[in-house]
């Protein structure tokens, strides 16, 4: 059981300890130990501080990436549809090139005629020693191509119309085991017979023993048998063969015309051939 006395003394230890409270937040006493908990807080405030400025500065970099990678998304399709166009310009300036050589080649031939065709396919010939498809092209009876016309590029002859349809036309090309095209050396007019090979090839036979013929001479068409005009270029001597028992020596001939990569020809309208079985 509690004395009265009890009261007072609490009383007045509660007044001592508000009293040395006051004077102690006056006096500064307790500032050494606010100092000392800074001091020691703070490496804990400032690793805090770096750790919630990293979270931060993750937070907007996912977001800086999901916008990059959206951008760079942008960027490669614009990149595709660029390329896209760059590619068909270039076609088309490939085709207007084309189209333009074609054009001067009929300008250096004006006493003839032609007829513009595009390649729309081969078909193997007939014969067990051809060995090329023959050429198909998207002009026939109703454009008025007849049997036997000449068929040439800006490059040179490509062969003669070997059957007619109404909308299209067979070639039969000059590489071709069946052809033979009258020709002669450019340089020295001397004559001979370009004829196809197996295997896409051309050589000139019948090149009289003592006449001269060298690697680089260009063959054109001798104009003789009717069947070509004169004057067209085949292609070029890559190699004589000479025989020096025989009458004839021999010639393999390059041709001017790349036959794997044809897309257009010139159907020579108004030369009129002579009729071959």
């Amino acid at each position: 059981m509690h004395s009265r006395t009890d009261t007072p003394t609490a009383l007045i230890v509660a007044i001592i300890v508000l009293i040395v409270a006051f004077l102690v937040s006056q006096t500064g006493l307790f500032r050494p130990v606010r100092d000392l908990a800074t001091t020691l807080l703070a490496p804990v405030q400032d690793q805090f501080s770096r750790l919630s400025r990293t979270v931060s500065d993750w937070i907007q970099g996912g977001r800086d990436m999901v916008a990059l990678r959206e951008e760079n998304r942008d960027l490669r399709a614009q990149v595709d549809r660029l390329s896209v166009q760059l590619l068909q310009l270039e076609e088309a300036n490939k085709e207007i090139e084309h189209l333009r050589a074609l054009l001067n080649f009929t300008q250096t031939y004006p006493a003839y005629q032609f007829k513009g065709a595009e390649v729309v396919g081969y078909v193997v010939g007939s014969g067990a020693s051809n060995l090329f498809p023959d050429l198909v092209l998207n002009v026939g009876a109703r454009d008025g191509i007849r049997r036997n016309m000449p068929v040439v590029t800006e490059r040179g002859l490509v062969g003669r119309v070997l059957d007619v349809y109404p909308n299209a036309c067979r070639v039969l090309l000059i590489v071709d085991a069946r052809s033979s095209v009258n020709a002669m050396i450019q340089r020295n007019r001397v004559t001979g017979l370009v004829e196809g090979r197996p295997g896409g090839k051309l050589v000139m036979t019948r090149i009289p023993h003592d006449s001269s013929v060298a690697e680089g001479d260009v063959v054109i068409t001798s104009g003789l048998g009717g069947m070509f005009p004169k004057a067209l270029i085949i292609g070029q001597v890559s190699k004589v063969i000479r025989d020096e028992v025989g009458l004839y020596q021999e010639a393999e001939v390059q041709p001017t015309v790349d036959f794997g990569s044809l897309e257009r020809a010139l159907v020579i309208t108004n030369f009129t051939p002579t009729e071959v079985p």
